[in-house]
């Protein structure tokens, strides 16, 4: 059984005291109390070898005070947040049953090579250690209410992930900088790491690419759970089952949890490719494999006012559906039934209402209201077509009644 906050501080109270000492011309009494210094002792051993990186992290953070602010006290977005999540599906989802947050990270949806394309590389670092601070809190404030210390879970969903789309190396680097960093400023944080639906050729990839610029003790508290692509249920990863309940994990996962826009970074839970772009209208542009078909889908309550567009690209076809499933009936209704639509022959700049994402004309658009609870997709089928893979976009809006 762990220990209690309370009997960790009492433990550890010496070596508390030696680094208050050690940090007395840099302390700030009403924020670096003793569960903060306790932290720093932990990873550290002794108060000698926590002074340095206790040190190094008051004086990032008053490098930078006004966004830290912002973000902790004001609750606003971490700089450039905007822009590098068009590049990535992350977020935090909910908690384990003994009070962990856990942050998601749906591999296969990102584009890191975009991400690096179009911030700098030291926007993302700063990014990726400011964002911490969300869970940062949250877990010292559930730290302090359970009298127990609360680390964060990262779940890495890698379904869909190929060889082809390992990160290049500019993003693999501000993955291991971060581990560092984060290692040596959040210590105590950092819980379980677990890659879920990972391919067997990941394992290789983690021990090749990842294992040498990756932090020790983040390596020692990763661990590889089956999923829905290893033909496997998530109930057979020892620690899922134990800690996560079925009616809180994303349907993605092979939970039963449906969000309304997606549990993780507003993507639908059903999407399975990378965003391609996306426009100023909010309108949304992905790419479908030949010979796959992708279904986009969102969950509706009853008196939800959906309005979609629909289009692809220049000079393409393919066959779109859109359906309806009341949650208590298998039976889906048809709101658009299967039909090509084709792609104009060049480019039409059109107002922002009635353009897609690359300019184009939306080929299908309409409403729709639920009378009731259920599913609303989106279907681009694109299985008939045996070498070339399609540009499709789409733009999805909801309005409650009363609301317009």
């Amino acid at each position: 059984m762990e220990p209690s906050l309370s009997q960790l501080l009492t433990d550890n109270a010496s070596e508390i005291a030696a680094l208050r000492s050690l940090l007395s011309d840099v302390l700030d009494a009403s924020r670096h109390d003793d569960f903060w210094l306790l932290r720093y002792v932990l990873s550290n051993k002794t108060a000698a070898a926590a002074e340095e990186p206790a040190r190094f992290t008051i004086n990032y953070f008053k490098e930078h005070a006004d966004s830290i602010k912002a973000i902790v006290e004001e609750g606003k977005k971490c700089p450039g947040e905007d822009l590098i999540n068009k590049f990535q599906v992350v977020g935090d989802h909910k908690h384990t049953s003994t009070g962990e947050p856990i942050f998601i990270i749906r591999t296969a949806l990102s584009n890191p090579k975009a991400l690096m394309d179009n911030v700098p590389f030291e926007d993302v670092l700063n990014f990726m250690i400011l964002n911490r601070l969300k869970t940062l809190a949250d877990c010292e404030t559930a730290s302090r209410r359970e009298n127990r210390l609360i680390k964060t879970i990262t779940l890495l969903d890698m379904q869909g992930m190929s060889m082809a789309r390992i990160p290049d190396s500019r993003f693999i680097k501000v993955l291991g900088d971060s581990s560092k960093l984060s290692e040596k400023m959040f210590p105590q944080l950092l819980g379980k790491t677990i890659y879920v639906n990972a391919p067997s050729w990941m394992v290789w990839a983690f021990k090749t690419v990842l294992l040498p610029v990756l932090s020790k003790k983040t390596i020692e508290k990763t661990v590889f759970c089956p999923g829905n692509s290893s033909g496997k249920n998530l109930a057979d990863c020892p620690y899922l089952s134990r800690y996560l309940k079925a009616a809180d994990l994303p349907s993605f996962l092979g939970g039963q949890c449906n969000c309304i826009g997606g549990c993780v970074g507003g993507v639908p839970n059903s999407q399975t490719t990378p965003v391609t772009e996306i426009s100023g209208d909010g309108g949304v542009s992905l790419t479908v494999g030949s010979r796959n078909v992708e279904n986009v889908s969102y969950p509706l309550l009853a008196g939800t006012k959906a309005r979609y567009m629909l289009a692809v690209g220049v000079g393409q076809n393919i066959q779109v559906r859109v359906t309806f499933t009341p949650r208590d009936s298998d039976k889906a209704e048809v709101i658009v039934a299967p039909q090509v639509i084709e792609g104009a022959a060049k480019k039409k700049l059109l107002g922002k209402s009635k353009t897609d994402a690359t300019g184009e004309e939306y080929a299908i658009s309409g409403d729709f209201t639920a009378k009731s609870q259920g599913i609303f997709t989106i279907e681009f089928d694109n299985s008939q077509s045996w070498m070339r893979s399609k540009t499709v976009s789409y733009l999805f809006e909801t309005v409650m009644e009363g609301e317009e």
